[in-house]
């Protein structure tokens, strides 16, 4: 037992030895030599040791044999991502995600079960330690990652959190081939014959092919769009066709609605919404999105687009039955157990891919095609009719109907957040200076429309898929590990101490710490060791309240084995000014540059740091810069879905002119996931324990918006599904609120109809003749005319 003991101790001896000199290289080619040599030195020696059992013997050696593979793993992953993160900071990206790839693979080959046996947690440790270092980096630093990469399987396991990027490039749409069965087999036998001879020959299904044609030049640009963002197969848009002849407004006897024929029921779980203004299910842009994500939950069950394209029109549980009864799924197997409708439907659905790739084949030689529908984004929080919208932008209220098909009536809803509209493309600086010159209407606050983007004439690609890690956001992710630049500091590292500890107090990783200090895993530093530590500012407390200066990480500090290190409070306490002795040079050398906008002065100052727990000191020489900030509470805000810099100032008290100077944005352009600076003393943020639930929100979003958990989101508002309607009130908080019933006067319309007189609407709603002529400005009782709409409240 002794001699295994002194192997164990002989080797990190040997391994330390090494460390001091720098020659990790040579350690490196000889140590799985050198192990393997005490290795068998130990179990020769071992039969010939008086006292020890062979149980006992066989268990050390396991271990010593255990610990080498570990470790041998681990040191070969270490060295991978330090190689990674070199050709990160060299923009290098196609080495720097080849050798992420090699890191995760070392790390996977590591057996967990060793790592979660009794005695091993420090193995685990470590693992854990540098498996999320290379997860974080690689997601952060690198885009267009395999999908099979092992770094989504590792984050899950370190319930590491990230959101998913995509950046859209634009193609042209003119020459883009329709699609021709890449992705959903096109197939042509005879039941789908049958179909193609119904739509070539005979009046009623050549008009329809007229008609529907004619809409796909209009619809199927934005509706492939959609579909190519949500990675659903093009072929989708044939469906399309056969559900709705590609009109936003039809409406089913069954009482499905829009391109995509979404019943209510339907429509509500995948987020169209519905109420007296507007129906989702006729918005082209929404209801393709629900679509898309239907589509592939069909798939995803079913696991054939045939299947799920039956399931679309008759339900997955008839689908299923046919199933049963035919013992097959293949569709053409069991499509005489289907309903009759459901049976035609896919065969139906492949004719009309057949006559749209090839018309001319099938005789339709003088087609047209629509101008692909184009439009700019506006925000607005008025009550407009789309008349008033038309004269402003310049257009007619037509082309103002089927840009905003989802609205029923002729008027734009009013609601706690502006409300998104279409006008005719380019037209939004005509629109805007009318809208903010015009007095015929409240703006709630709102008095200039806030530009939202545009489509014209394309079709988005994916470009790139990029990622950004909750909780980590370091301020120059290329150089996390880099020390150009950055403070530096020396460290006295004391018996107890850990790195995790030291890490935690300068705003660092452990991982930076072995990079810098050529530490690699399985060697601690000695008591009284000079660490390295390199900041990016002074460890007295960052700008940004809980986030360190290196990482940009959440302080946390994880459970760390009691019987490795007993923590007290001081231990965790971020130095600040009164725990640093600072000498000043008699004669700092002071310099002052001109920046753009600011003066800021430099000082060169030699700095001699005592640390409460040492009497040794730390000596840095360091860069200082001091600038003028906004003197209100810095804070980092994250762009949920549905932000705009407009309500995002509101929410903070602040203009938005501030925040795009804060932040260096040359346009109002935002995106989800984006960190913003926001200088603010306004805690109204904080304060309010009450949410109001807006459009197109869900549960996961507003948990995210104010960092609490959707399961006590549910708990606090006693929910049991993840069902939320506009308008609900939901608790932040567990503390119980109560809150008063608004009961004052909404706003409705009535659009008149043949016959109606002023008198008789008046009394039919309940409200005053005088009333109803004050809301619309009605001079004279008798001229109405049927069509218009009136506003009313009550």
């Amino acid at each position: 037992m002794k001699l295994l003991g002194l192997s164990s101790i002989f080797i990190n001896q040997l391994r330390k030895f090494l460390m001091r000199y720098h020659l990790t290289f040579l350690e490196n080619c000889l140590k799985i030599a050198l192990r393997l040599f005490l290795f068998s030195l130990v179990l020769s020696a071992s039969y010939f040791m008086i006292g020890c059992s062979s149980s006992e013997i066989e268990t050390d050696t396991q271990r010593i044999k255990d610990s080498i593979e570990v470790y041998g793993y681990l040191d070969k992953a270490f060295g991978q991502y330090i190689d990674a993160m070199e050709q990160v900071e060299n923009y290098d990206d196609e080495k720097a995600s080849k050798l992420f790839e090699k890191t995760l693979q070392s790390l996977n080959a590591i057996d967990y079960r060793l790592l979660d046996a009794p005695g091993n947690i420090e193995w685990r440790q470590n693992f854990d330690e540098l498996a999320k270092s290379v997860v974080q980096d690689y997601l952060n630093t690198q885009s267009n990652i395999p999908k099979k990469s092992l770094v989504f399987k590792l984050a899950d396991e370190l319930r590491i959190h990230y959101t998913e990027i995509k950046e859209m490039e634009e193609t042209d749409f003119v020459n883009e081939p329709l699609p021709d069965g890449d992705d959903i087999p096109l197939v042509r036998n005879e039941a789908v014959d049958g179909y193609i001879d119904f739509f070539t020959n005979t009046e009623r299904g050549r008009n329809f092919i007229d008609r529907t044609t004619y809409r796909s030049g209009k619809y199927f640009p934005i509706m492939r769009k959609i579909l190519r963002y949500h990675e659903a197969p093009e072929e989708n848009i044939y469906l399309s066709i056969q559900e709705s002849g590609l009109d936003p407004k039809i409406v089913s006897r069954a009482g499905a609605v829009g391109l995509w024929q979404f019943m209510p029921s339907t429509g509500a779980a995948y987020g169209l919404f519905q109420d007296a203004y507007r129906d989702d299910r006729r918005d082209f842009e929404k209801s393709t999105d629900a679509a898309a994500r239907h589509l592939l939950d069909l798939y995803r069950s079913f696991d054939d687009w045939y299947l799920a394209w039956a399931a679309y029109n008759a339900g997955p549980g008839r689908v299923n039955s046919a199933i049963r009864k035919s013992g097959s799924r293949n569709f053409w197997t069991l499509r005489s157990y289907l309903p009759g409708e459901t049976k035609n439907y896919v065969p139906s659905i492949l004719a009309l891919s057949h006559i749209f790739r090839f018309p001319e084949e099938f005789g339709f030689t003088d087609l047209e095609y629509a101008n692909p529908i184009s439009f700019d984004r506006v925000f607005i929080n008025a009550e407009l009719t789309l008349q008033q919208i038309a004269d402003m932008s310049g257009s007619d209220i037509e082309t103002i109907r089927e840009l905003n098909s989802e609205l029923t009536g002729d008027v734009t809803p009013v609601y706690d957040v502006p409300y998104m509209i279409r006008i005719p493309y380019d037209s939004y600086d005509k629109f805007a200076e009318a809208y903010e010159k015009s007095d015929d209407f409240q703006k709630h606050g709102m008095e200039t429309p806030e530009y939202a983007g545009n489509e014209l004439f394309s079709v988005g690609n994916v470009a790139s898929v990029r990622f950004s890690v909750t909780g980590y956001n370091p301020q120059d992710p290329r150089r996390v590990v880099s020390t150009h630049g950055k403070t530096q500091f020396n460290y006295y590292f004391q018996e107890k101490d850990l790195l995790s500890v030291i890490a935690i107090k300068y705003g660092v990783r452990p991982t930076d710490l072995r990079i810098w200090n050529n530490l690699v895993y399985g060697i601690n530093p000695e008591p009284k060791q000079s660490l390295i530590v390199y900041v990016n500012s002074e460890p007295t407390g960052s700008d940004d309240e809980g986030v360190n200066s290196n990482t940009g990480t959440t302080d946390e500090l994880e459970t760390i084995d009691e019987s490795l290190h007993t923590l007290n409070n001081d231990d965790l306490k971020t130095p600040s000014i009164t725990d640093l002795q600072v000498t000043r040079e008699p004669e700092a050398e002071v310099e002052t540059e001109q920046t753009e906008d600011k003066f800021v002065q430099t000082e060169t100052v030699t700095e001699e740091i005592k640390h409460e727990t040492t009497s040794e000191p730390d000596v840095k020489t360091k860069t200082t810069k001091k600038e003028v900030k906004p003197k209100e509470k810095k804070r980092v805000y994250m762009v949920t879905e549905g932000d705009m810099l407009s309500t995002i100032a509101s929410r903070f008290g602040v203009r938005v002119s501030d925040i795009k100077q804060w932040n260096g944005l040359e346009s109002d352009k935002i995106l989800v996931g984006q960190k913003l600076k926001i200088y603010s003393d306004n805690d109204s943020e904080e304060k309010n324990i009450v949410h109001t639930v807006s459009v197109g929100e869900h549960l996961t979003m507003i948990a995210d918006k104010y960092g609490i958990s959707v399961s006590d989101l549910m708990n606090w508002n006693d929910l049991s599904t993840d069902v939320i309607y506009v308008g609900q009130k939901l608790r932040l908080s567990a503390q119980k609120t109560s809150y008063k019933k608004d009961n004052s006067p909404k706003q409705h319309t009535y659009k008149v109809k043949p016959g109606d007189n002023l008198s008789d609407i008046a009394n039919s709603l309940g409200v005053s003749l005088s009333k109803l002529m004050e809301w619309n400005n009605i001079k004279n009782e008798n001229l109405i005319k049927v069509g218009q709409v009136l506003k009313y409240r009550k």
